[in-house]
């Protein structure tokens, strides 16, 4: 899975269809250990979707994508507790847990310590919030 000469990312002739829109057609890309890799186009060219394929959130419509030596489709669980995507921006609704948010990014919070004095105070307030929810 590390080894430099092979990819962690493969995407071969990556394809994903909503109805008769084509929202990614036919990409190929490579990622290598250590790369820094970023898609540059304009809005509506496909970026988030692929970046959902790559995540394992939802599937491919056409060629082939593995992640980690993992195929997308055939192990999404896997992949999903290898990586982790977070938005730039929260997507928090009022009454959201952060717990549900963070794993709806693919984080898995098992038992974590934190430096409250590290915390900002939006976080700090989402995570009293949620310890309250769970004990309601």
């Amino acid at each position: 899975m590390t080894d430099p000469g092979q990819p962690i990312v493969l995407a071969r002739n990556l394809a994903r269809r909503l109805g008769s829109v084509e929202a990614v057609r036919g990409i190929d890309f490579a990622i290598r250990p250590r790369e820094c890799y970023g898609f540059l186009a304009p809005n509506g060219a496909g970026k988030t979707t692929t970046i959902r394929m790559l995540t394992a959130r939802i599937p491919r419509s056409g060629g082939s994508l593995q992640v980690l030596g993992h195929d997308v489709d055939r192990a999404p669980g896997a992949i999903k507790a290898l990586i982790s995507a977070v938005a730039q921006e929260d997507n928090l609704d009022e009454g959201d847990a952060l717990v549900s948010w963070l794993q709806t990014g693919g984080v898995r919070p098992i038992g974590f310590r934190v430096r409250p004095a590290t915390l900002s105070e939006p976080v700090l307030s989402l995570l009293a919030r949620d310890a309250l929810e769970r004990i309601t």
